[in-house]
């Protein structure tokens, strides 16, 4: 996986609508990092799970021979939770799944994608429900392609982790849109 974007030692990322649930930026961090990992370790048998050394201050916007697997967040808030890996490391992440060897690229590799997208995305719902919060999660969404591009929130929405497995490195990317309700009656 390509990734073009900017990385820092230090998140940007502006995550108001957590501190009511208890939660700092940094055990939000620690909390996901351990959510994404158990994920994996329960779903795939993957135990190489590591988050990387850096966190991602900008959304990543451009991708190459890699698949993104998306949730949308619905309710009281609005967003995707968003997984982003390499073609080679989801086929490794599908034959763990499936306890037999997955050579190419092919739907059972989109289908795990998206169950994994969909857990991670059922571990931030529960978050954002310990305060009340009303949700709905999507049906995942899934992309695969040599080259493209995806956008969803900005730098102050999003919540960009990067994740190591071996060498590889892929993402799982937050973003959670506090809604701005208008009247419909006012006059501007």
């Amino acid at each position: 996986m390509t990734i073009n974007s900017s990385l820092e030692s230090e998140m940007q990322c502006d995550l108001s609508i957590f501190e009511p649930l208890g939660f700092t930026t940094n055990g939000l961090v620690h909390q996901l990092r351990k959510d994404v990992q158990e994920v994996f370790n329960s779903m795939a048998g993957i135990k190489n799970i590591l988050p990387a050394t850096m966190r991602i201050v900008a959304p990543i916007k451009s991708f190459e021979h890699s698949i993104t697997a998306m949730i949308g967040l619905a309710g009281t808030y609005d967003g995707t939770v968003s997984l982003h890996t390499p073609m080679n490391l989801a086929m490794d992440f599908t034959a763990g799944m499936l306890g037999m060897a997955v050579t190419e690229l092919d739907d059972d590799v989109l289908d795990a994608l998206g169950e994994i997208s969909n857990m991670v995305a059922g571990s931030v719902k529960d978050y954002l429900s310990r305060s009340g919060a009303i949700l709905k999660i999507s049906t995942p969404s899934v992309v695969a392609g040599d080259k493209y591009r995806y956008l969803s929130g900005n730098q102050s929405d999003t919540l960009t982790l990067g994740f190591t497995s071996g060498a590889h490195l892929f993402l799982v990317c937050v973003t959670v849109l506090v809604k701005q309700f208008h009247n419909s009656n006012s006059r501007h």
